[in-house]
């Protein structure tokens, strides 16, 4: 093979192992925060998979969207309209939403939200909703976690086959394992290489000391007396 080609080929397997390398590293680390009751942050944005359709028409489910990190001060000065991700309390675990604030009420100085999904429909299972179709509990300014800005249509489902096992396995394990057999396939052919030129080597030198044995021999015969020559006849008186 060219060497041009395999230097091609090699760059191009370890640019494909660092961008497996980066993905598991953020499936695992959206998985591990999520369960964790948080989500990653980097230059003060977050990223979040939606999981219902209780936005739809602003994002769907499978989604990817972008939040931006906001101070605590901040979260006691959004207005109606924005559309936030907070955290809320599903019996014994934390879980996320991202809804739309339809409403404001001071507190004791604090701010309270009251959300809704303008999306809801039959899938949306995660709050319960009470009569008006605002979610039933509202939302206190330490349990926000950001302010909805953009979204990615569909990524939120890829990463989402990522995290579960059969996707983590073909996408992520399978194509390592393949590297790492492909690099131990070219050490092999390395080693049993090298051993080929050793052993030609060899070869080469045992002809060699043949080939001066030989010219050794012929040397010793040629400096023996001639034994096949004819008596010469004996001269007459």
């Amino acid at each position: 093979m060219n060497r041009k080609i395999k230097l091609a080929l090699n760059i191009t397997s370890y640019i494909l192992i660092g961008i497996i390398f980066i993905l598991a590293l953020l499936v695992l680390m959206i998985s591990l925060t999520t369960k964790a009751g948080d989500v990653p942050k980097l230059f003060g944005t977050s990223v979040v998979s939606v999981q219902s359709n209780s936005m739809k028409g602003e994002f769907n489910k499978g989604d990817l969207i972008t939040l931006k990190r906001i101070s605590a001060a901040e979260k006691n000065n959004l207005k109606e309209g924005e559309i936030i991700t907070f955290l809320y309390k599903d019996g014994t675990e934390m879980k996320f939403n991202t809804h739309k604030i339809v409403g404001v009420e001071i507190i004791s100085g604090d701010a309270h939200y009251t959300t809704r999904g303008i999306g809801l429909d039959a899938e949306n299972k995660q709050i319960p909703q009470d009569a008006s179709g605002n979610d039933k509990d509202k939302v206190v300014a330490v349990n926000i976690i950001g302010v909805y800005k953009g979204r990615i249509p569909g990524l939120g489902a890829v990463l989402d086959f990522f995290d579960s096992k059969v996707g983590f396995g073909l996408l992520i394990v399978l194509p390592l394992f393949a590297f790492l057999a492909y690099r131990v396939y070219v050490v092999i052919k390395l080693v049993l290489a090298i051993n080929k030129e050793k052993k030609q080597g060899t070869t080469l030198s045992e002809m060699e000391a043949m080939q001066a044995e030989i010219a050794r021999l012929k040397a010793e015969l040629g400096t023996a007396p001639a034994d096949n020559s004819e008596p010469k006849p004996e001269a007459k008186a």
